[in-house]
């Protein structure tokens, strides 16, 4: 008889269901993701806040970094360059078509 491949934890246990089994076939959850007693999960506490609320209290830190790493350093610059050239162009040239 062949063995079942399954899914385990990094211990190397099977990963059980999690909870009761709703009846679409997955638990309370829509995701196995959104389980709040599975062991796997139960100590993940995220943060639901806006990415500016989170960074506004270090904000002035991040721009100055930000700013010195710009200028002394060739490869942060180089990749700033290349991706502004490759959303905006590599430079504006003058179409000039006048109406006489």
């Amino acid at each position: 008889m062949t063995a079942v491949p399954a899914l385990v934890t990094p211990s190397g246990q099977p990963l059980r269901p999690a909870g009761r089994q709703g009846a679409f076939g997955f638990s309370g959850n829509a995701f196995r993701g959104a389980d709040r007693w599975g062991p796997e999960l139960v100590s993940w506490v995220a943060n639901l806040a806006s990415a500016d609320s989170e960074i506004i209290h270090d904000r002035d830190q991040l721009v100055a970094r930000s700013r010195d790493l710009l200028r002394n350093n060739g490869w942060a610059n180089g990749l700033v360059d290349n991706e502004v050239n490759a959303a905006i162009g590599s430079g504006l040239t003058l179409s000039a078509q006048p109406n006489w």
